[in-house]
Order: C-alpha cells, then structure tokens, then sequence
C-alpha cells in the first residue's frame, strides 16, 4: 500500500513537473513574440501621423515610391524590393513632401525644393524649428515653433517660396470657417483669421488644432473631463455629439474620416494613461473607435495585449501580434485573413508606416524589410 502511494505521489509530481514546464515553454515561448518593439507613422493615406510626425514613405508621380534617409530621398525599385537608388542627396533630412510636381525636404530649419527630375528650384530658411510641412493647392505651409513656445503656420508659394501669409497658431475655442479646393480644406479661425488646419478629404493632416470637416461642417473632437465615463465629443456648427470610448486618454489627433465613418485611435501602453511605449512586452491594447456620422452610432474595436493597430480604414483593420499581420472587418471586427511576418525577429524594433496601398515595414536600421498590400 506504502509503495503505491509513493507511486501515485510520484507520477502526480511527475505530471507537476511537466505541467510547469509546459507552461513555463509556453510563457518564454509568448513572451519571446512580444518581445519586440513597433512604431506606427501613418495607419493610412488620410491620416496624420499616428504615434510620430515624421515621414518615412511618400509616393511621387505614376506609383512611384520613395523612401527618406538621412542623407536623401531614394526611389523604391520593384525588382530587388528595395530602396537603393538615391534620387535627391541631402543630409539631414527629417521631413518630406510630395505634390505638385514638387519634391520638398526639410532638415528642421530650412525647406529645399525640388522639381520632379530631382533638380533644385529653391530653398528657404525659417527664423524658428520646423515641426511639420504640407504641399496643398500649390502652396506649402510649414508649421514652426519658436524659442517663446508660441507657433505659426507659413504659407508659401512651392516654386519660389515666397511667404504668401503668416498665422499665429489658433486657439482650440475659436470658431472655424473652411474653403475646399481639390479635396483640400483649409480651416481659418474666426478669431483672427489665422489658418488652423489643412483638411484631405475631410480628415486632419496637418496645423495647430486637430480638426476635420464632414457635411459642410468644421468638428473638433474632444475628451469630456467631466463626464462619469470615459466619453469623447465632437463639437461643430453649435452641435456637441458625445459617446462612450474604452480608452480614457485617446489622443484627438489620431483622426481620419473615411466617408460617413470617423475612427478614432487611442493607444495603452500599461504605464498609464497619457504614457506610450512602442514595446509589446508592456504595451496592453490599442483601441479604435468607429463613428458613424450620419446614424450617431459609436463601436468600439479593442485589441488583445501585445496587438497593436498599424492600419484602418472604412472597410479593415490591421494588426501586428506575434509575427502576424491580422486583417479584421470594421463591420464586424471579425478576423477576414492572417500574414506571417517572417522577417520581423524577436527582440527586434521596427517602424510601419502606411502610404498609399502599402505599409512599408523598416528595421531599426531604416532598411526596409516588409512590404504589404492593404488590399490583400
């Protein structure tokens, strides 16, 4: 009977052993998948930077895609999937722009213009840091700082740049007034006139004052500090329209309007609310929130630990979680395909950045390692 026991208490610390190392695999094994770091630029075309201002990708004449290195702008060659022709040589390049058949590059204190064969046409420095610049209706506007903390938007024209107006940054109270022209709306505060927002397609992309514009209508989201939950409005025209958003600090810039659909990203990063960690091992989800502005409809689309946002538009979201780039439906937030990302190891960092019907993968090197399609 003693040795029976002793059997039976054996093969039950026997079966301990191996559950505890069943689970200690499969810890090390999950822990090892997230034990990577991503940074998400854009999460599509109408979108400002999610997470980051800076510009990686942008896309010039006929598909043409170009990437921005320190030392200049390289074209994307389809037969070695990769960006090894450099175009336009100038170091220090933190910004860039395409439109108009212009290229413009900026190293933070200057703009360099140039043509669409790569030749320069100008150049201008600025009195204060560049922090942002966009090229719509043949103008560019550049957003700057100064040493006082205050800001301003020029407004140039591309081929010369010569300063066409200044605006003083527009306070968030003001009323707003907008004028559309190729799918541009620039937004002018009522207050003093003053340029606060450049609007492609309705959705904020560049200015002082996260803005967006739906049915003849200039909106602002904002956070709603007094409410009993975690609520966000959307103020516009007289109308305040409020719902109910999983994330307490979603960040109001991290808008885009897709038709009738507004999404709203908010990121956690497990560090609390207003902090955000690009590492997987301690981020805890992301959030997008989808508005239907013509129903008043809010859902809201929460992802697992370690699954973080990197595309979203009308139809799909993508995400990256362990090695997997994962396409859900925005109508029903229901799984439609799964990619395996082979290229992204552990312990790695890298930045994805949406252009257009890519998101371009980089290492920590800047080198490309990752195209995908957004369509399939």
């Amino acid at each position: 009977m003693k040795k029976r026991i002793i059997s039976i208490l054996l093969a039950a610390v026997i079966a301990a052993a191996a559950v505890g190392c069943v689970y200690f695999i499969i810890r090390q094994k999950n822990s090892e998948d997230l034990n990577v770091s991503v940074t998400v630029n854009e999460i599509n075309e109408n979108s400002y930077a999610a997470y980051t201002k800076n510009t990686i990708v942008l896309q010039g004449e006929n598909g043409s895609y170009y990437q921005v290195k320190e030392d200049g702008l390289y074209l994307f060659a389809e037969e070695s999937s990769s960006f090894e022709d450099k175009v336009i040589d100038r170091s220090g390049v933190t910004l860039a722009q395409y439109g108009g058949g212009f290229f413009v590059l900026s190293d933070g204190h200057s703009v360099y213009v140039y043509d669409s064969l790569y030749k320069p046409v100008s150049r201008k420095q600025t009195d204060g840091k560049i922090e942002n610049i966009f090229i719509a209706n043949d103008s560019l506007y550049v957003k700057c700082t100064y040493e006082d903390q205050s800001a301003a938007i020029l407004q140039y024209s591309v081929l010369d740049l010569t300063v066409e107006q200044k605006s003083y940054a527009a306070q968030s109270s003001s009323e707003y007034t907008f004028t559309e022209s190729d799918n541009c709306q620039t937004i002018v505060s009522r207050e003093n006139n003053s340029i606060a927002a450049i609007c492609k397609n309705g959705s904020f992309m560049f200015g002082t004052v996260p803005l967006f514009v739906y049915d003849n209508c200039v909106y602002q989201i904002r956070r709603d500090d007094n409410a009993d939950g975690e609520t966000i409005q959307i103020i516009g025209s007289g109308k305040t329209e409020r719902f109910d958003t999983p994330h307490s600090k979603a960040p109001a810039r991290n808008i885009m309007l897709c038709g009738d659909v507004l999404l709203i990203l908010g990121v956690q990063s497990g560090r609390g609310d207003e902090s955000y960690s690009s590492d997987l091992n301690t981020h805890q989800y992301d959030v997008l929130t989808v508005y239907d502005m013509k129903d008043k409809e809010a859902k809201n689309f929460k992802t697992k630990k370690g699954e973080k946002i990197v595309y979203a538009d009308e139809d799909n979201i993508i995400t990256y979680y362990k090695n997997s780039c994962i396409t859900y439906s925005i109508a029903d937030f229901k799984k439609i395909k799964e990619k395996t990302m082979d290229k992204i190891k552990s312990g790695g960092s890298y930045t994805f950045e949406t252009c257009k019907d890519f998101i371009f993968v980089f290492d920590k090197s800047n080198e490309l390692v990752e195209r995908i399609s957004v369509g399939g």
